[in-house]
């Protein structure tokens, strides 16, 4: 590892990594979206090494050189593909990006405990905009306010720094799978032994659960696994959006595949004062 983040030495080195290969040059966005359902799901990448990315067409070779692909596609990510981002974007992406690299080389100071719960439901919800809605902007920002809210510390444990990991390696894949190879000594990317749903698991009991409304609303949000089942409604009524929002409405709850929807009644203005 370099003592900052360069870009191109994590370049160079990325080549010496058993990262698979694309099956065939992609778009970015499917590019991501082909390598979350591959790491994300535990689905073996079969191909050769010697991984070639998406290279922008619109961005200068000089551009290219200074800030490195993953920045690029970061700030790709920003604005529509027939657009050149502007340096400021370029730039706050690099400076994110080292931002990142930083607190995982322990150069950075930061705070000296670290919470599972943003990361938790961050890695939810990513998963959710990336695989289920094909919407890869979305789902970065949501790991982008992650490590906003709770960066790496020193204190964070394996399984959270493999979890944060695994998460970037669709959209920065150089830095991500460089940093993952560093604190497991080395992986083959092609057949790894951990996913998304496998890290979260380690956090038993603390899980994260999608809360749902009638009108499309969505929210991953963390309980205890024991006490969500047996009194979910208890529970969700604890939260401070589901106070505000259901202030004066009866409700009920009817069980989805990963949490439960939240399900006013028909008569649900309670006269004040009953």
């Amino acid at each position: 590892m370099t003592i900052r983040y360069n870009p191109q030495s994590l370049q160079k080195n990325f080549a010496k990594l058993q990262f698979p290969n694309l099956p065939s040059k992609m778009p970015l966005e499917a590019e991501i979206i082909f390598w979350g359902r591959n790491f994300w799901n535990k689905s073996e990448c079969c191909f050769s090494p010697g991984t070639f990315f998406w290279k922008p067409e619109n961005i200068s070779e000089e551009r290219f050189v200074e800030y490195g692909i993953d920045a690029c596609r970061l700030a790709m990510l920003s604005v529509p593909s027939n657009v050149v981002p502007c340096d400021e974007l370029l730039e706050s992406s690099f400076k994110w990006l080292s931002s990142f690299y930083e607190a995982f080389t322990g150069l950075r100071k930061n705070l000296e405990t670290w919470v599972s719960d943003c990361w938790l439901t961050a890695a939810r919800a990513s998963y959710d905009h990336l695989l289920t809605r094909d919407r890869p902007y979305a789902s970065f920002s949501v790991i982008r306010k992650a490590f906003i809210q709770m960066p790496i510390v020193k204190s964070t444990p394996t399984e959270g720094k493999l979890l944060s990991l695994l998460l970037l390696i669709p959209f920065a894949p150089i830095l991500g799978a460089s940093l993952l190879n560093e604190i497991s000594g080395g992986l083959n990317f092609s057949k790894l032994n951990f996913t998304i749903d496998s890290l979260i698991s380690t956090f038993s009991p603390l899980q994260p659960f999608c809360i749902t409304t009638k009108n499309g609303g969505r929210k991953w949000e963390i309980f205890d696994c024991q006490d969500i089942s047996e009194y979910p409604k208890i529970e969700i009524s604890k939260l401070e959006w589901v106070k505000k929002s259901l202030k004066n409405v009866e409700w009920n709850l009817s069980k989805t595949e990963n949490g439960w929807m939240i399900c006013p009644l028909e008569k649900n203005l309670i006269s004040k004062g009953s």
